[in-house]
């Protein structure tokens, strides 16, 4: 068979199956070297070798086990809905291909040798092994609590010699800044989600509490194999604590929620973006109970992809998405989920303000006869714009109409991930 694969159909359709949009500034290429701080040329290499392992599997019939970088690059196109289930699955394929990690097959098939049996079939086909390096280990993020830390003990290198040389005056103005700050980042997200807001029609409408009760039963954490459930993957691929994971897999119900009852196009916060791509590598879960037997539609995922104006929209789409959820559920989002502003983090605000009170701190040292009432007055007139910085404008005056809210088309549903990409918005 050596010499015959290049000939078959299907090795001519994945071999011209182009992963990488062209038009894309930020391609799937360019998101995986982000995601996992791989070189390029390592990516582009697991990209084709992951081709190689897909026609083994559908050619041989064997689950395709593959190694940890072509694997990563599987559960990445997975979140390419359309391309993956539409074009890949749908035209080139002809079948559906769902996502089982080693673990799930394990369990489910009593153990056999998948990877013996697919680098045997690579060797028969190909003439040679797969090369050792794609089995290399990818970087596990690190720990909210261990970043956290890092960020401390570098803001504390900086600032504790200025507290030092103003006799606590920086800690003083830093920690006025600091509220300021959190009091603006709420304002902003205020002002912005209030223009798309409504209060008409508001709470769960009764015809739709069945599907309400169906996603809150919906068992997600226990999705998967023993030893790698949901929760598990979610904490790994994320570093969050065992509350965060409850606490964002409970969001991200209330965002499927969402989806269920808007009309518009929707964007997830980064958070529930995360929890969103460990439920598409579920992929049979998703589609069959979630989409086919609770929400009764396909619920896509397209991932950023940077061009022009994309930012723009996923931020207007997100800002109809946090005042559909206060319609829905009669209640705030919760910030720590959902940031009033998915361009940055909301701390951003706190730490352009601190920087501002220091800087004055800073002119109270160097030029000794400035009055400190006149610091003072100088601090709040700088941090209260410094604390607006990097905030952007919704896009546009656009309300939830009832055409938008509480109605229901059939077909395609679209949405949108803005973070997805490493583009700003949410992630995923």
């Amino acid at each position: 068979m050596t010499e015959t694969y290049w000939k078959d159909p299907l090795w001519l359709k994945l071999e011209a199956m182009e992963l990488d949009d062209p038009k894309a500034p930020v391609p799937l290429s360019a998101r995986l070297v982000a995601e996992t701080g791989l070189d390029l040329q390592v990516i582009q290499t697991a990209i084709s070798e992951y081709k190689k392992f897909l026609y083994l599997a559908v050619t041989y019939q064997i689950p395709p086990v593959m190694p940890v970088q072509a694997e990563r690059v599987w559960i990445t196109h997975i979140t390419y809905t359309r391309h993956y289930w539409d074009y890949m699955c749908g035209e080139v394929l002809g079948f559906d291909l769902h996502y089982r990690s080693p673990a799930e097959l394990a369990e489910a098939d009593g153990r056999p040798d998948y990877r013996g049996q697919m680098e045997a079939a690579y060797l028969e086909t190909f003439g040679y092994r797969p090369p050792p390096g794609l089995d290399e280990t990818i970087p596990e993020l690190r720990s909210n609590f261990l970043l956290g830390l890092g960020y401390a003990v570098g803001f504390l290198a900086i600032v504790a010699p200025l507290m030092f040389a103003t006799k606590g005056l920086a800690a003083l103005l830093g920690f006025s800044a600091g509220v300021a700050g959190q009091m603006a980042a709420a304002m902003v997200g205020g002002w912005s989600c209030s223009r798309y807001r409504r209060s008409y029609q508001s709470g769960l409408p009764s015809t739709d509490e069945n599907v309400w009760e169906a996603l809150l039963a919906m068992s997600l954490p226990s999705l998967g194999s023993a030893v790698e459930p949901f929760g598990t993957i979610l904490k790994k691929n994320t570093g969050w604590s065992d509350n965060k994971c409850e606490a964002a897999i409970y969001e991200y119900r209330r965002f499927l929620m969402v989806r269920f009852v808007a009309r518009h196009p929707i964007t997830p916060s980064a958070d529930i973006d995360k929890v969103w791509h460990v439920h598409l590598i579920h992929s049979e879960h998703y589609w069959n109970e979630l989409c086919g037997r609770i929400l009764g539609k396909p619920f896509h995922h397209n991932p950023a992809t940077g061009t022009a104006g994309e930012w723009a929209r996923f931020r207007d789409q997100y800002l109809r998405t946090l005042a559909t959820y206060e319609t829905l559920f009669r209640a705030m989002p919760p910030i720590g989920t959902w940031p009033r502003d998915p361009s940055i983090h909301q701390g951003r605000a706190l730490w352009s303000a601190i920087a501002a009170a220091t800087a004055v701190a800073c002119g109270q040292v160097l030029w000794p006869v400035v009055p400190l009432w006149v610091a003072a007055l100088t601090a709040v007139t700088v941090m209260v714009p410094a604390a607006f910085a990097g905030y952007k404008w919704p896009v546009n005056d656009a309300l939830i109409t009832r055409k938008d809210f509480g109605k229901r088309r059939s077909g395609q549903w679209e949405v949108s991930a803005g973070g997805c990409g490493g583009c700003g918005g949410c992630g995923g």
